[in-house]
């Protein structure tokens, strides 16, 4: 768990002890804290609130999301604590000097003095997983800071080495709508910690110099002797719910607008109603085609939900002593809008009266930019090469993930279906730079208290079985050719 207990409570108490004390400021002053990836949670202020138990929720809310647990081997262990030893003889806390290490432009410098702050990183970390009397491997490490700018940045967990490559643990904004999806889930969730992600990051060659070299290159000729698929990292469901964000996503906002229906029907005070919905602006290419299948879709949500009064009104209800209502609820996201593609998704969640809980279904709209057509998801494959196999092994290793795979099936029910049948009830899939996101039915994977899982397929998974010759070789290729997208979890891939 990446939570710091001890700086918590000693932040409680603070908190709590002050909070009679504290003035309003509303100063304007510069924050010269501008994170490279910003996730910065504003304290909300109001009285009566239990911060104990906001911070509490949060912490719940957030161990579940950990990503994939993946232990360090012996050799990597060894190589991480042997840089470690290099830098703790670095350490000279009168100076106020330690170990440091680069990030692309910036120089991350170990903290010698004064208070350290708190963090989440968004998985267990490696050192943890492999020596379990490790002590605080997760902790706060240092800060990084560029000559070039005011931008500085807050690493976490002493640096390691994994798959050939050093990583550490810094701030991120991937998830910086985590405090308003926990609020969906209980009413009080805050945070005063950053989120922190693994990144990769330059060991300096002086250090480098006095490790045992030998074993460090042998480590890594053993990561380029393996397929890509075997050491791959899993980003592992991220999410359960359609009210819940998608990570890595953008928002989008300045491409479209929301939009609101109010239906207006027989009875229209026993229906609630929450549809709101994009509509993107002009200036997207394709938006009147975009536009109007989603609107169709909202009418045909609404349709739907209306129908029910054919068979069955208030009145029949009342007469048979039943209290008659109806609810129809609409989430959707942006999954992509780029010079190529433009992809939704959106679900429709229904409640009837009666019904034990509420059950939604989603819809993806899938948008080819160079002729405002919509993606047939199956094209983007060449069909002799086996790819349903793949796309099925890809589903599982991210459903699965973190369990370990042969215990996958004491948590959910069946496997995963194939893209075909995914595609003909009732799970969607959304195409992206990423890769596939793949929202499956409540009910596809495992059951409705566990939720709606959405996974992402990255391309590097699939790659072989792309169709180089098909209808969207030239998106896949122009997909394939962005490197700034690489991560550990959705590595460099051709085409």
């Amino acid at each position: 768990m990446s939570f710091y207990k001890l700086t918590f409570s000693i932040f409680l108490l603070i908190f709590v002890a002050c909070s009679s004390n504290i003035e309003t400021n509303n100063s304007e002053e510069t924050n010269t804290f501008v994170q490279v990836s910003s996730t910065t949670t504003a304290m909300e202020a109001g009285e009566g609130i239990d911060w104990g138990q906001a911070f509490s929720n949060f912490e719940n809310y957030w161990e579940p999301l950990l990503k994939e647990n993946r232990p360090l081997t012996d050799k990597e262990l060894n190589i991480t604590y042997a840089l470690r030893e290099l830098m703790d003889q670095e350490f000279d806390y009168f100076e106020g000097k330690g170990g440091y290490f680069y990030l692309e432009d910036f120089i991350c410098n170990e903290k010698v003095r004064g208070t350290s702050p708190a963090g989440y990183i968004d998985e267990t970390h490696p050192v943890q997983l492999t020596d379990t009397d490790a002590y605080n491997p997760d902790g706060f490490w240092g800060y990084c800071d560029t000559a070039s700018s005011d931008e500085w940045m807050s690493t976490f967990g002493i640096p390691f080495f994994q798959d050939g490559i050093w990583w550490t643990f810094v701030n991120t904004d991937i998830y910086d709508t985590a405090i308003n999806d926990c609020k969906k889930v209980v009413e009080i969730c805050d945070s005063q910690w950053v989120l922190a992600t693994r990144v990769k990051i330059e060991i300096p060659e002086d250090f480098l110099a006095q490790l045992d070299s030998p074993e460090v290159e042998n480590v890594v000729q053993d990561i380029q002797d393996t397929s890509v698929r075997d050491y791959r990292y899993n980003r592992g469901v991220l999410r359960y719910a359609p009210w819940q964000s998608i990570p890595l996503v953008s928002k989008a906002t300045h491409a479209y607008e929301e939009k609101t229906i109010d239906p207006d029907h027989d009875y229209i005070d026993y229906f609630i109603y929450q549809i709101d919905f994009p509509q993107f602006n002009d200036d997207i290419a394709c938006s009147k085609e975009i536009n109007t299948a989603i609107t169709n879709t909202m009418n045909s949500f609404i349709s739907d939900k209306k129908s029910i009064l054919e068979n069955y009104t208030p009145k029949d209800a009342e007469e048979d002593g039943y209290e008659f209502w109806e609810q129809l609820l609409v989430y959707y996201d942006i999954v992509e809008v780029s010079d190529f593609v433009v992809s939704v998704i959106i679900t429709n969640q229904s409640y009837s009266f009666g019904a034990a809980h509420p059950v939604s279904y989603p819809v993806s709209l899938n948008f080819d930019l160079r002729d405002c057509s919509e993606i047939s998801i199956t094209k983007l494959f060449d069909v002799n090469s086996g790819y349903e196999d793949v796309l099925l092994h890809e589903m599982q290793l991210q459903v699965c993930s973190p369990l370990y795979e042969d215990l996958c099936n004491q948590y959910f029910e069946k496997e995963p279906k194939s893209l075909i049948d995914l595609e003909k009830c009732c799970s969607v899939v959304a195409i992206s730079q990423y890769g596939l996101f793949i929202n499956f039915w409540e009910y596809e994977v495992s059951g409705y208290a566990q939720g709606a899982e959405l996974i992402l397929i990255p391309w590097a998974g699939i790659a072989s079985n792309l169709d180089k010759d098909g209808p969207y070789a030239d998106i896949l290729r122009e997909y394939s050719q962005m490197s700034w997208l690489v991560t550990p979890y959705e590595p460099e891939w051709d085409f």
